[in-house]
Protein backbone atom coordinates (compact mmCIF):
# COMPACT_ATOMS: atom_id res chain seq x y z
CA UNK A 1 0.00 0.00 0.00
CA UNK A 2 1.34 3.46 -0.81
CA UNK A 3 1.03 4.72 2.76
CA UNK A 4 3.39 7.29 4.19
CA UNK A 5 6.84 5.78 4.69
CA UNK A 6 6.37 5.68 8.47
CA UNK A 7 3.67 3.04 8.01
CA UNK A 8 4.64 -0.50 7.06
CA UNK A 9 2.85 -2.19 4.21
CA UNK A 10 0.39 -4.82 5.35
CA UNK A 11 -1.71 -7.33 3.41
CA UNK A 12 -4.59 -6.43 5.73
CA UNK A 13 -4.80 -2.79 4.74
CA UNK A 14 -7.86 -0.83 5.71
CA UNK A 15 -9.87 0.09 2.63
CA UNK A 16 -12.74 2.52 2.30
CA UNK A 17 -15.55 1.33 0.04
CA UNK A 18 -18.99 2.45 -0.99
CA UNK A 19 -21.64 0.46 0.87
CA UNK A 20 -24.12 0.22 -1.99
CA UNK A 21 -24.93 -3.15 -3.45
CA UNK A 22 -22.84 -5.03 -0.98
CA UNK A 23 -24.23 -8.34 0.18
CA UNK A 24 -26.07 -7.50 3.36
CA UNK A 25 -26.47 -3.90 2.19
CA UNK A 26 -28.28 -2.22 -0.70
CA UNK A 27 -28.07 -3.21 -4.36
CA UNK A 28 -27.85 -1.71 -7.84
CA UNK A 29 -28.17 -2.50 -11.58
CA UNK A 30 -29.90 -2.36 -15.02
CA UNK A 31 -29.87 -2.15 -18.79
CA UNK A 32 -26.96 -3.69 -20.60
CA UNK A 33 -25.68 -5.61 -23.57
CA UNK A 34 -24.56 -9.14 -24.26
CA UNK A 35 -25.63 -12.15 -26.22
CA UNK A 36 -29.17 -13.41 -26.56
CA UNK A 37 -28.61 -16.62 -24.63
CA UNK A 38 -31.10 -17.56 -21.93
CA UNK A 39 -30.43 -19.63 -18.84
CA UNK A 40 -32.82 -21.04 -16.31
CA UNK A 41 -32.66 -17.83 -14.30
CA UNK A 42 -31.91 -15.16 -16.93
CA UNK A 43 -33.81 -13.68 -19.85
CA UNK A 44 -31.92 -11.35 -22.18
CA UNK A 45 -33.64 -8.93 -24.51
CA UNK A 46 -32.75 -6.04 -26.80
CA UNK A 47 -36.23 -4.58 -26.70
CA UNK A 48 -37.43 -1.62 -24.68
CA UNK A 49 -37.80 -1.51 -20.93
CA UNK A 50 -40.96 -3.11 -19.63
CA UNK A 51 -40.80 -6.10 -21.95
CA UNK A 52 -42.17 -9.22 -20.34
CA UNK A 53 -39.44 -11.63 -19.29
CA UNK A 54 -41.01 -14.87 -18.19
CA UNK A 55 -44.11 -15.62 -16.19
CA UNK A 56 -45.29 -13.01 -13.73
CA UNK A 57 -44.33 -13.32 -10.08
CA UNK A 58 -47.03 -13.67 -7.46
CA UNK A 59 -47.63 -11.62 -4.34
CA UNK A 60 -48.15 -13.17 -0.93
CA UNK A 61 -51.86 -13.22 -1.76
CA UNK A 62 -51.20 -15.28 -4.88
CA UNK A 63 -52.01 -12.47 -7.33
CA UNK A 64 -49.41 -11.38 -9.93
CA UNK A 65 -47.24 -8.45 -8.79
CA UNK A 66 -48.11 -5.47 -11.01
CA UNK A 67 -46.43 -2.05 -10.82
CA UNK A 68 -48.48 0.72 -9.18
CA UNK A 69 -46.49 3.96 -9.41
CA UNK A 70 -47.54 7.55 -8.75
CA UNK A 71 -46.40 10.60 -10.72
CA UNK A 72 -43.33 11.14 -8.53
CA UNK A 73 -42.03 7.59 -8.75
CA UNK A 74 -38.79 6.37 -10.31
CA UNK A 75 -37.06 9.75 -10.53
CA UNK A 76 -33.73 10.96 -9.13
CA UNK A 77 -31.68 14.00 -10.03
CA UNK A 78 -29.40 13.29 -12.98
CA UNK A 79 -30.62 9.71 -13.35
CA UNK A 80 -32.26 8.15 -16.42
CA UNK A 81 -36.06 8.11 -16.56
CA UNK A 82 -37.43 4.64 -15.83
CA UNK A 83 -40.68 3.63 -17.52
CA UNK A 84 -43.51 2.06 -15.52
CA UNK A 85 -43.50 -1.70 -16.28
CA UNK A 86 -46.57 -2.82 -18.25
CA UNK A 87 -46.30 -6.52 -17.41
CA UNK A 88 -46.28 -8.41 -14.09
CA UNK A 89 -42.94 -8.81 -12.33
CA UNK A 90 -40.82 -11.51 -13.99
CA UNK A 91 -39.74 -14.61 -12.11
CA UNK A 92 -36.39 -14.69 -13.92
CA UNK A 93 -33.62 -12.11 -14.15
CA UNK A 94 -34.53 -9.80 -17.03
CA UNK A 95 -31.67 -8.08 -18.87
CA UNK A 96 -32.58 -5.38 -21.38
CA UNK A 97 -30.03 -3.41 -23.39
CA UNK A 98 -31.22 0.20 -23.57
CA UNK A 99 -27.96 1.41 -25.10
CA UNK A 100 -25.31 -0.99 -26.34
CA UNK A 101 -21.79 0.13 -25.54
CA UNK A 102 -18.76 -0.02 -27.81
CA UNK A 103 -16.00 -0.47 -25.23
CA UNK A 104 -14.57 -3.49 -23.39
CA UNK A 105 -17.00 -6.20 -22.34
CA UNK A 106 -17.47 -7.11 -18.69
CA UNK A 107 -16.20 -10.54 -17.66
CA UNK A 108 -16.09 -12.20 -14.26
CA UNK A 109 -13.23 -10.87 -12.16
CA UNK A 110 -13.21 -7.43 -13.78
CA UNK A 111 -13.81 -4.16 -11.97
CA UNK A 112 -16.87 -2.44 -13.39
CA UNK A 113 -17.49 1.21 -12.52
CA UNK A 114 -21.12 2.23 -12.95
CA UNK A 115 -23.76 4.82 -12.24
CA UNK A 116 -27.17 3.44 -11.36
CA UNK A 117 -30.68 4.02 -10.08
CA UNK A 118 -32.51 1.35 -8.06
CA UNK A 119 -36.30 1.20 -7.89
CA UNK A 120 -38.91 -1.03 -6.25
CA UNK A 121 -40.95 -2.76 -8.95
CA UNK A 122 -44.17 -2.66 -6.95
CA UNK A 123 -44.37 1.02 -6.02
CA UNK A 124 -41.71 2.90 -8.00
CA UNK A 125 -39.86 4.10 -4.89
CA UNK A 126 -36.20 4.98 -5.60
CA UNK A 127 -34.21 3.33 -2.82
CA UNK A 128 -30.77 4.32 -4.10
CA UNK A 129 -29.01 6.21 -6.92
CA UNK A 130 -25.39 7.12 -7.59
CA UNK A 131 -26.04 9.93 -10.07
CA UNK A 132 -24.94 13.27 -8.66
CA UNK A 133 -22.92 11.52 -5.96
CA UNK A 134 -20.14 9.20 -7.13
CA UNK A 135 -19.92 6.13 -9.40
CA UNK A 136 -19.85 2.71 -7.77
CA UNK A 137 -17.19 0.08 -8.51
CA UNK A 138 -17.94 -3.63 -8.20
CA UNK A 139 -15.72 -6.69 -8.54
CA UNK A 140 -18.01 -8.63 -10.88
CA UNK A 141 -18.66 -12.25 -9.98
CA UNK A 142 -16.98 -12.04 -6.57
CA UNK A 143 -20.17 -12.42 -4.55
CA UNK A 144 -19.72 -8.99 -2.97
CA UNK A 145 -23.05 -7.79 -4.42
CA UNK A 146 -26.45 -9.40 -4.92
CA UNK A 147 -26.58 -12.26 -7.41
CA UNK A 148 -28.72 -10.27 -9.82
CA UNK A 149 -25.84 -7.82 -10.24
CA UNK A 150 -23.06 -10.40 -10.46
CA UNK A 151 -24.93 -12.12 -13.29
CA UNK A 152 -26.62 -9.10 -14.83
CA UNK A 153 -23.48 -7.05 -15.54
CA UNK A 154 -21.74 -9.85 -17.46
CA UNK A 155 -21.47 -9.11 -21.17
CA UNK A 156 -22.19 -5.40 -20.80
CA UNK A 157 -19.88 -3.09 -22.77
CA UNK A 158 -18.43 0.22 -21.64
CA UNK A 159 -20.65 3.10 -22.73
CA UNK A 160 -23.76 0.93 -22.51
CA UNK A 161 -26.85 1.31 -20.41
CA UNK A 162 -28.62 -1.76 -19.12
CA UNK A 163 -31.87 -2.40 -17.30
CA UNK A 164 -32.05 -5.26 -14.84
CA UNK A 165 -35.28 -6.53 -13.33
CA UNK A 166 -34.22 -8.74 -10.45
CA UNK A 167 -36.61 -11.21 -8.75
CA UNK A 168 -36.45 -11.47 -4.94
CA UNK A 169 -34.42 -14.67 -4.86
CA UNK A 170 -31.60 -12.91 -6.76
CA UNK A 171 -31.97 -9.77 -4.65
CA UNK A 172 -32.82 -9.52 -0.96
CA UNK A 173 -35.43 -12.26 -0.69
CA UNK A 174 -37.82 -12.26 2.24
CA UNK A 175 -35.84 -9.71 4.26
CA UNK A 176 -36.95 -6.06 4.06
CA UNK A 177 -34.12 -3.48 3.80
CA UNK A 178 -34.93 0.16 4.40
CA UNK A 179 -37.28 1.25 1.63
CA UNK A 180 -37.11 -2.18 -0.03
CA UNK A 181 -40.06 -4.36 1.12
CA UNK A 182 -39.71 -8.07 1.74
CA UNK A 183 -39.97 -10.23 -1.41
CA UNK A 184 -39.56 -7.16 -3.62
CA UNK A 185 -38.62 -7.32 -7.29
CA UNK A 186 -35.95 -4.69 -8.05
CA UNK A 187 -35.42 -2.56 -11.14
CA UNK A 188 -32.00 -1.08 -11.89
CA UNK A 189 -30.83 1.06 -14.76
CA UNK A 190 -27.05 1.01 -14.98
CA UNK A 191 -24.59 3.06 -17.03
CA UNK A 192 -21.23 1.31 -17.44
CA UNK A 193 -18.39 3.84 -17.15
CA UNK A 194 -15.40 1.50 -17.24
CA UNK A 195 -14.45 -2.18 -17.09
CA UNK A 196 -10.90 -2.99 -16.06
CA UNK A 197 -8.75 -6.07 -15.65
CA UNK A 198 -5.71 -6.27 -13.40
CA UNK A 199 -2.76 -4.88 -15.37
CA UNK A 200 0.62 -6.51 -15.90
CA UNK A 201 3.29 -4.14 -14.60
CA UNK A 202 6.64 -4.17 -16.38
CA UNK A 203 9.71 -3.58 -14.19
CA UNK A 204 12.17 -0.70 -14.74
CA UNK A 205 15.65 -2.03 -13.87
CA UNK A 206 18.14 0.69 -13.07
CA UNK A 207 15.53 3.46 -12.89
CA UNK A 208 16.33 6.19 -10.36
CA UNK A 209 14.19 9.12 -11.52
CA UNK A 210 10.52 9.94 -11.06
CA UNK A 211 8.44 9.09 -14.16
CA UNK A 212 4.78 9.59 -15.00
CA UNK A 213 3.37 7.85 -18.10
CA UNK A 214 -0.33 7.95 -19.02
CA UNK A 215 -1.26 4.57 -20.47
CA UNK A 216 -4.93 5.51 -20.90
CA UNK A 217 -6.35 9.04 -20.79
CA UNK A 218 -9.40 9.49 -18.63
CA UNK A 219 -12.29 11.93 -18.99
CA UNK A 220 -13.69 14.84 -17.02
CA UNK A 221 -12.02 16.92 -14.33
CA UNK A 222 -8.34 16.44 -13.53
CA UNK A 223 -7.18 15.49 -10.03
CA UNK A 224 -5.94 18.38 -7.92
CA UNK A 225 -4.24 18.44 -4.54
CA UNK A 226 -6.92 18.10 -1.87
CA UNK A 227 -9.19 15.86 -3.95
CA UNK A 228 -10.46 12.59 -2.48
CA UNK A 229 -9.93 9.85 -5.05
CA UNK A 230 -10.76 6.18 -5.49
CA UNK A 231 -8.18 4.01 -7.28
CA UNK A 232 -7.06 0.50 -8.07
CA UNK A 233 -3.34 -0.21 -8.27
CA UNK A 234 -0.57 -2.77 -8.62
CA UNK A 235 2.90 -2.14 -7.15
CA UNK A 236 6.09 -4.01 -8.10
CA UNK A 237 9.82 -3.76 -7.53
CA UNK A 238 11.48 -1.80 -10.33
CA UNK A 239 14.44 -4.22 -10.31
CA UNK A 240 12.74 -7.59 -10.11
CA UNK A 241 9.16 -6.92 -11.17
CA UNK A 242 7.97 -8.80 -8.07
CA UNK A 243 4.55 -7.64 -6.89
CA UNK A 244 4.48 -6.38 -3.31
CA UNK A 245 0.92 -5.04 -3.12
CA UNK A 246 -2.22 -4.75 -5.23
CA UNK A 247 -5.71 -3.55 -4.41
CA UNK A 248 -6.92 -5.81 -7.23
CA UNK A 249 -6.25 -8.83 -5.03
CA UNK A 250 -9.04 -7.85 -2.66
CA UNK A 251 -11.38 -6.35 -5.28
CA UNK A 252 -11.80 -3.25 -3.14
CA UNK A 253 -10.59 0.16 -4.36
CA UNK A 254 -8.34 2.34 -2.24
CA UNK A 255 -9.42 5.87 -1.33
CA UNK A 256 -7.24 8.71 -0.11
CA UNK A 257 -6.83 12.48 -0.22
CA UNK A 258 -4.24 13.63 -2.74
CA UNK A 259 -1.55 15.90 -1.33
CA UNK A 260 -2.46 15.34 2.32
CA UNK A 261 0.64 13.33 3.16
CA UNK A 262 -1.26 10.14 3.91
CA UNK A 263 0.57 8.27 1.13
CA UNK A 264 4.12 8.31 -0.21
CA UNK A 265 5.28 11.47 -1.99
CA UNK A 266 5.39 9.73 -5.36
CA UNK A 267 1.64 9.13 -5.11
CA UNK A 268 0.77 12.59 -3.81
CA UNK A 269 2.54 14.09 -6.82
CA UNK A 270 1.98 11.33 -9.34
CA UNK A 271 -1.81 11.33 -9.37
CA UNK A 272 -2.23 15.07 -9.91
CA UNK A 273 -3.67 15.69 -13.38
CA UNK A 274 -5.23 12.23 -13.80
CA UNK A 275 -8.83 11.98 -14.97
CA UNK A 276 -11.47 9.39 -14.07
CA UNK A 277 -11.11 6.26 -16.17
CA UNK A 278 -7.41 6.91 -16.74
CA UNK A 279 -4.58 4.43 -16.18
CA UNK A 280 -1.14 5.79 -15.22
CA UNK A 281 2.29 4.21 -14.71
CA UNK A 282 4.44 5.70 -11.95
CA UNK A 283 8.15 4.98 -11.50
CA UNK A 284 8.98 6.21 -8.01
CA UNK A 285 12.54 6.46 -6.67
CA UNK A 286 13.23 5.53 -3.05
CA UNK A 287 13.53 9.20 -2.07
CA UNK A 288 9.82 9.63 -2.91
CA UNK A 289 8.79 6.24 -1.53
CA UNK A 290 10.20 4.34 1.47
CA UNK A 291 13.72 5.73 1.44
CA UNK A 292 16.83 4.22 3.00
CA UNK A 293 14.88 2.09 5.47
CA UNK A 294 12.48 0.53 2.95
CA UNK A 295 9.57 -1.48 4.36
CA UNK A 296 10.97 -4.98 4.99
CA UNK A 297 10.44 -7.65 4.07
CA UNK A 298 8.48 -6.63 0.96
CA UNK A 299 10.30 -3.40 0.03
CA UNK A 300 14.07 -3.27 0.31
CA UNK A 301 16.11 -0.23 1.42
CA UNK A 302 16.61 2.35 -1.35
CA UNK A 303 14.28 0.46 -3.67
CA UNK A 304 12.64 2.09 -6.69
CA UNK A 305 8.99 1.12 -7.13
CA UNK A 306 6.69 0.89 -10.15
CA UNK A 307 2.92 1.32 -9.86
CA UNK A 308 0.12 1.14 -12.39
CA UNK A 309 -2.82 3.12 -11.04
CA UNK A 310 -6.39 3.18 -12.34
CA UNK A 311 -8.37 6.24 -11.30
CA UNK A 312 -11.95 5.13 -10.69
CA UNK A 313 -13.41 8.41 -9.49
CA UNK A 314 -12.80 11.81 -7.95
CA UNK A 315 -15.20 11.84 -5.03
Amino acid sequence: MPYDRAVHISPALTRISISLLLVGSLAVATVGCGDESTTASTTRSSTTAGTKAGAGASSTSGAPVVADWDANSATAQGAPVVTVPVDPAPTELSIVDLVEGTGPEVEAGMLATVDYIGINFSNGVVFDASYGRAPFTVNVGSGSVIEGWDTGLLGMKVGGQRQLIIPPELGYGAQARGEIPANETLIFVVDLRSALSKPTVEPAPGATSFEIIDLTEGQGDAVQAGDQVSVQYVGVSAETGKEFDASWNTGQPFQFQVGAGGVIEGWDQGLVGMKAGGRRRLVIPASMAYGEQGSPPVIQPNETLVFVVDLLSIN
